[in-house]
This record gives C-alpha cells, structure tokens and sequence, in this order.
C-alpha cells in the first residue's frame, strides 16, 4: 500500500539534504524486517541563464552562434532550449523554416557543457540586417523548478564606416589641429 504525509507547513530549507525513513507494521503486527530510507536535497530555485553574445543588445554576421552560460545549485540543470522570434514576444517566432509561429518552436543548444556555470551555443539561423529579435530561453533543473527568459538584440551587419575629412588627403595642417 501507498501512503503520503503531508506537511501543514513546509520544514524543508533550500540546499539542505535530508534522509526519510519509514517502517511499517501492518494490522496483524507483523513489523517490517528492515527501515527503507530515501535521501533528497531540496531545491526551489529555479535555474538562470545569460546570453553573453548578445550581452550589449547586438549581434554581427561575425558571430555565427548565440553564446551564454547556465546555472543552477543544487539540481543542476535539466534542460536548456531556446526560441527566437522576429516581432518580440506574441508573434514571429522561428518554425525551422520561417518566422510566422504564433507561439514559441524550442531548439535544442548546439553545444551544451557541464561546468561552473555551464556554457551552450546555438547556431541560429538566418537574420535580417536592422531588425530587432527576442532570444527566449527555458530552462529546466532537475528539482523541476523551471524558468523563462528573454534578451531581446538588434542584428546589425552593416559595417561602420568612417573618413577623415580634416586635413585632407595629401594636404597640409597649421597648429592647433582638429582632426573630424
């Protein structure tokens, strides 16, 4: 037979580690021969992440891969997928083939490490130049504590130009020179 017990209030603290153990007799009085024990630790926060290629809000054909970091103590992380999206966060968001889902499509991490923290890549797909995108990340510990976030960046790959138009080419400057 099952049995549950519950507690009116929680007594547990987060990053402990405990050990249950039961015993049963049943209605005739036969005592079990041996205790069973379970040991747990208690989790209830949930994982976090960061998107380190994206940290300034932009992202360049140069970096062929979104790059961030997970955490998550004591559990560890469970699962890590991402979304991306086109329109910010109610429409657009990449199917595999185009950006016309109306709800979020999860990728799995090109890459996934086990570290402190852990790291992952995704290579993303196509993008369009001067256009904002929202990254949604949800995340998984193994406790079954979960979390959602978004990094919204601007994909630029228009490259930057510059000149210098004082003094010109080849001519010549007196003192006091301000270079534009």
């Amino acid at each position: 037979t099952t049995w549950t017990f519950n507690f009116a209030a929680q007594p547990w603290t987060h990053a402990h580690s405990y050990v249950v153990k039961s015993s049963a007799t049943n209605l005739a009085g036969n005592v079990q021969a041996a205790q069973t024990n379970a040991s747990f630790t208690y989790d209830v926060q949930s994982p976090t992440a960061t998107a380190t290629t994206i940290a300034l809000g932009y992202l360049n054909p140069t970096q062929t891969a979104l790059v961030g970091t997970s955490t998550d103590a004591p559990a560890g992380m469970s699962t890590l997928d991402i979304a991306l999206s086109s329109s910010g966060i109610n429409s657009g968001w990449y199917t595999g083939a185009t950006y016309t889902g109306g709800a979020p499509t999860y990728f799995t991490t090109t890459t996934y490490t086990t570290g402190q923290p852990d790291a992952w890549t995704w290579a993303y797909p196509a993008l369009t130049d001067g256009k904002n995108y929202t990254l949604r990340i949800r995340m998984n510990d193994f406790a079954a504590n979960s979390r959602t976030m978004d990094f919204s960046f601007l994909y630029d790959a228009t490259p930057a130009v510059a000149s210098v138009t004082y003094p010109a080419n080849g001519g010549f400057a007196g003192s006091a020179v301000t270079l534009t």
